[in-house]
């Protein structure tokens, strides 16, 4: 998502600390853009967050001088269409654990499976969205296996190998 910003002037500015909220409340950074320092010009900015959150979210800007005076933007609600990109998991083959790249569900609780080749139900885990999660997969024996993620967006099935 591209993230545009203009100022009129600065003075003493810093940085830039692009801030990301998924109700509103608690802000987590995102990005920072270096600030022009001292200017009268017209300064028009730009950044990139990889990886916004689906559905609606809540960005602001909070702008740092350089003797660390902080000073906040309006905040701006953005809606982004659900997300159909994958779950990642890596590593695959895996050994003991497998990375489970959530961030593009929805910050609630996703039902995690691994099912053997034949379907039967071998671990059940119930993970948070909206960020990477661990599994373990320490116990289950080697082979080939179908990982399944539920998440109120919908259902994911993929292969992984447990080495």
């Amino acid at each position: 998502m591209q993230l545009r910003w203009v100022t009129a002037s600065e003075n003493n500015s810093a940085v830039f600390v692009i801030e990301r909220s998924a109700g509103g409340e608690s802000y987590e950074a995102v990005r920072e853009v270096s600030a022009q320092g001292n200017s009268t010009a017209v300064t028009v900015y730009a950044a990139t967050d990889a990886r916004p959150l689906p559905g609606t979210s809540y960005y602001r800007l909070r702008q740092v001088d350089r003797d660390g005076a902080v000073a906040y933007s309006p905040v701006v609600k953005v809606s982004v269409a659900l997300s159909t990109r994958p779950i990642l998991a890596y590593p695959n083959p895996a050994t003991n654990h497998l990375s489970l790249d959530l961030t593009a569900a929805p910050a609630e609780p996703c039902a995690v499976r691994v099912l053997s080749l034949a379907g039967q139900v071998v671990r059940t885990e119930t993970l948070a969205g909206g960020r990477v999660q661990e599994m373990p997969l320490a116990g289950l024996p080697a082979g080939l296996y179908l990982l399944q993620v539920r998440t109120a967006q919908g259902s994911t099935v993929q292969r992984i190998e447990k080495r």
